[in-house]
């Protein structure tokens, strides 16, 4: 009796670790593919916020925080594992930034990974399931009203004081973000149409440049946190037909609050 619940336990052991294993493979897999590789190790210091389940699948909030240490990071890739396209957005940031917040597609659920590359060249990693109630998030009509043509590409900035000498620049560009994965309502594809690259920078030179793809929401927002403030902001847009947009915010901090100029235009 003995011998046969000392044989269950092993196979019991054995089975757990194969899942490991396999785990743990298909995790390096998906970071492989977008170039994490190296030294990585999961930090459970980087805090990855957002809903446990959500039902609104085309339109997913998150904002990253990071520690005090990854405030000069290398690079920053956000990655939903299950999703048809996988990566949300990459990084490379030219200032020291605290917070990264936008607004993603789930096409159902899935893990959501963080990836950080630190100044000493390792990928800190983070992740999150997150249950998805209505899939569809990235191949299902949103069932939202279209955006009109004139309307595509009208950029949205503003600046928020936080504690004193810090802000928040927060952006939004009203486009389609069109996945390529949907079908119109005679049964054709709608082509792939979306934002790639957004560069934010000042009067001192380049905050980020941020390259994106299809899996952010519709008319996607951008915020990020530093703790530096600038008295002009700027960003400029591209997207995957060429057209470029641009968007301007020049602050007075006395004046507190949001935004008082902003200027917004499309090319």
């Amino acid at each position: 009796m003995k011998l046969i619940w000392s044989g269950t336990i092993v196979l019991v052991f054995l089975f757990i670790l194969s899942c490991f294993v396999f785990i743990k493979e298909a995790v390096s897999d998906v970071l492989e593919d977008y170039e994490i590789a190296g030294d990585v190790v999961f930090d459970g210091n980087i805090r990855l916020m957002m809903q446990d389940k959500v039902e609104n699948a085309h339109e997913v909030s998150l904002v990253v925080n990071l520690p005090r240490y990854l405030h000069d990071m290398k690079e920053f890739v956000l990655i939903v594992d299950n999703n048809p396209i996988q990566q949300v957005m990459r990084i490379e940031p030219h200032r020291r930034i605290e917070k990264v917040g936008t607004n993603i597609r789930m096409e159902r659920t899935s893990p959501v990974r963080v990836a950080v590359l630190d100044s000493s060249n390792v990928w800190r990693v983070v992740t999150k399931k997150v249950f998805v109630t209505t899939p569809g998030g990235c191949s299902a009509p949103s069932g939202g009203e279209a955006l009109n043509m004139n309307d595509i590409g009208r950029v949205l900035v503003n600046l928020y004081e936080r504690r004193v000498g810090a802000m928040r620049i927060k952006t939004k560009v009203l486009h389609p973000m069109d996945t390529g994965l949907v079908l119109d309502n005679d049964g054709n594809v709608i082509p792939e149409y979306y934002i790639d690259r957004m560069e934010f920078s000042d009067d001192s030179g380049l905050i980020a440049i941020i390259e994106t793809f299809a899996a952010l929401s519709a008319n996607p927002m951008v915020m990020l946190d530093l703790p530096d403030r600038s008295q002009n902001v700027r960003i400029n847009m591209s997207d995957s037909k060429g057209h470029i947009f641009r968007g301007e915010c020049r602050k007075r901090w006395s004046n507190g609050g949001h935004c008082g100029n902003e200027r917004k235009y499309r090319e």
